[in-house]
């Protein structure tokens, strides 16, 4: 049976095949954080003295308080933006839309690319046939500083079918 399109991504990120089961170190084409977990990515790699590996392959995205309302978000996205401008980052501000609709809109998702985010639905990067995964801030650090992500094991859940199958779910309304 042939490599799945993840199985090919990965692959090509990690320079060798990748099969499920296998641990792989994989270079990521984008990192990003956003404004709600940003702040952290930027206290882990100052407290840990690390730098950005190659600032035009990271970003940051602020869609979660777009009004800068709440003194929180405020603050944490003034912080990021103080970084971003230290570190020659791009910086996706309240006004731009949602993150992961940035990250296609602007090209920094693409078919066969990778991508890292603080936000849990980077996986919609799929649709694209692109590989997206959401992450904590010291997994996104670890990216931002070295534009990897630590070896990772790939899993496949289940066993795909050997063809596709129609499976039709009742609604209530029809009766079953």
């Amino acid at each position: 049976m042939g490599k799945t399109i993840i199985e090919k991504i990965l692959g090509a990120h990690a320079g060798r095949d990748v099969s499920p089961g296998d641990i792989a170190d994989i270079g990521i084409d984008a990192r990003v954080a956003r404004d709600f977990g940003g702040a952290n990515v930027v206290k882990n790699l100052r407290d840990n003295g690390l730098g950005v590996d190659d600032p035009s392959k990271t970003f940051f995205t602020f869609d979660c308080n777009p009004g800068g309302s709440d003194q929180k978000y405020a603050t944490n996205q003034q912080l990021c933006r103080v970084f971003a401008r230290e570190n020659s980052i791009q910086v996706y501000d309240i006004d731009a839309g949602i993150g992961t609709h940035i990250a296609i809109d602007e090209g920094l998702a693409y078919p066969g690319s990778t991508l890292v985010s603080t936000d849990s639905h980077a996986n919609i990067l799929g649709a694209i046939g692109a590989f997206g995964q959401g992450m904590g801030d010291v997994d996104i650090a670890h990216a931002f500083a070295f534009g990897r992500v630590w070896p990772i094991e790939y899993r496949k859940a289940g066993r795909r079918p050997d063809r596709p199958v129609l499976q039709q779910i009742p609604s209530e309304k029809s009766g079953g």
